[in-house]
């Protein structure tokens, strides 16, 4: 029984990663799984006037695909699609039998007029070479493909212009991986399963016309994703806690970037107390008291939500104290967590500097200036960047939590540090910053990071 359930697992996924493929090449899918007396037809789709009736192959391993065929099943095909012709296919319009077999990290491979009369056409499959998640054939080296499900905002939202997600959707296809997009919304569980209605997707750096969309699937998290880029941005809210909660029930068969359970753990404000001896004086409290001892202590504060994100909601209060009490009044009113409380750093008219961690090791940096009569620096309230270098400071930094990062699973992660020493957050959510990095310098973060993926696909597979 749960040979056959995996079977079956494996066709679904087959024919989810089939579909794709065909629309990619311009197919329009009519119908899946049409069962008939004489037989099953696994994809129905249609290019301009051809009609073809599909039959699937899914197998583990690449080698398994020689055989994964033969004249008794396809002729089955052909007795069902000569039943259902009339249905999908009018006058004019020529009809086939195509084949697609599938196996994981490997281009599917589709076989066109596999079966003509009563003769199957394509009996040798030997050029299928295998790479199996990281295992190469040592004749020939073939790209590894990945399944790849984003989750995150709207695409029609976002800013390509340096927008990182994209940047990395747009590595991540130009290396051959299938994208899928969907929102945190789309997220669905029921008997052990995670799944979501997801489109698959093409992008492009076209601005205005950056993306198509194919038709929605029902995309199984678990068994049909290779990787899932966890990349909504905050609010650090119930709601993306629950995604969290859901996507950890998968993480043991697909890799999900960062890693729900240490996202979870991490809170970008929270985290970084564990790194407290390169932070500026910092105080956790909803008490008005406490936080005017503190502004006593060190003259001029900042206080901001504990878990508040894109620079919003920061305000500076200078040494008189004049309106503390009345934000602390309308912090503690609107958020129910204590708030964060800092010393004023003036070097902050410096910039506040923006370093991306690939898998525990620097990708780039830029120095994000904020803008005139602000003490704000994130680029989305107005901020600018320009180019920098690291200070041995903020070199010791990274070293002192690299490793820290690589081992929670958090791949992709951006910190903020003041005047080149003061560290202010660990950004695990959504962090953003490489397409100013890379282009400042030259870098190509988005390719350091999908080797990191890769490399962690690889390493999972032979466990």
């Amino acid at each position: 029984m749960r040979d056959r359930r995996a079977a079956e697992t494996r066709g679904r996924r087959g024919e989810t990663v089939a579909a794709w493929y065909l629309r990619a090449k311009g197919w329009r899918i009519l119908d899946r799984r049409v069962k008939t007396r004489g037989g099953e037809v696994d994809l129905v789709a249609k290019r301009g006037t051809v009609i073809a009736f599909v039959e699937v192959k899914a197998r583990e391993k690449a080698a398994d695909l020689d055989h994964a065929i033969d004249e008794r099943r396809l002729a089955r095909v052909a007795a069902a699609a000569e039943m259902l012709h009339p249905r999908y296919a009018t006058k004019g319009e020529d009809v086939r039998i195509d084949v697609v077999l599938v196996t994981p990290s490997l281009r599917p491979r589709h076989i066109e007029n596999a079966w003509i009369g009563r003769r199957m056409v394509a009996r040798d499959l030997s050029p299928l070479r295998p790479y199996i998640r990281g295992k190469r054939d040592t004749r020939k080296t073939k790209p590894m493909t990945l399944t790849v499900a984003c989750q995150m905002d709207p695409l029609d939202s976002i800013n390509i212009a340096g927008d990182s997600t994209f940047a990395l959707m747009v590595k991540a296809q130009a290396r051959g991986h299938r994208l899928f997009y969907y929102p945190p919304e789309a997220l669905n569980y029921a008997d052990g399963r995670v799944w979501a209605k997801a489109w698959p997707a093409d992008v492009r750096n076209e601005p205005g016309n950056h993306f198509t969309l194919g038709e929605p699937v029902s995309l199984d998290l678990g068994d049909e994703a290779d990787v899932v880029l966890m990349r909504q941005d905050p609010p650090f809210d119930l709601g993306y806690i629950t995604a969290t909660h859901l996507l950890e029930r998968i993480r043991h068969k697909t890799l999900v970037v960062n890693d729900p359970v240490e996202v979870r753990n991490a809170p970008e404000k929270m985290f970084v107390l564990d790194y407290a001896r390169y932070m500026p004086p910092t105080l956790i409290t909803r008490s008005y008291d406490e936080a005017r001892a503190f502004l006593g202590e060190h003259g001029a504060i900042v206080v901001k939500p504990l878990h508040g994100n894109g620079g919003k909601a920061i305000f500076k209060i200078d040494e008189g104290g004049q309106n503390l009490s009345s934000l602390i009044e309308v912090f503690n009113n609107a958020y129910r967590e204590p708030h964060m409380v800092q010393a004023f750093l003036p070097d902050i008219a410096k910039g506040d500097k923006r370093i991306v961690l690939v898998d525990g090791e620097v990708a780039g940096a830029i120095n994000r200036l904020p803008g005139k009569g602000e003490i704000r620096s994130n680029l989305a309230v107005g901020g600018s960047a320009e180019k920098t270098e690291l200070t041995e400071t903020e070199r010791e930094i990274c070293a002192a939590m690299g490793p820290e990062l690589k081992k929670r699973g958090l791949i992709f992660v951006g910190i903020d540090v003041i005047g080149g020493k003061w560290l202010t957050e660990i950004n695990v959510t959504s962090p953003t910053g490489i397409v100013a990095i890379d282009r400042f310098n030259g870098t190509d973060s988005s390719g350091m990071s999908w080797d990191a993926i890769e490399r962690r696909v690889a390493e999972r597979s032979k466990t």
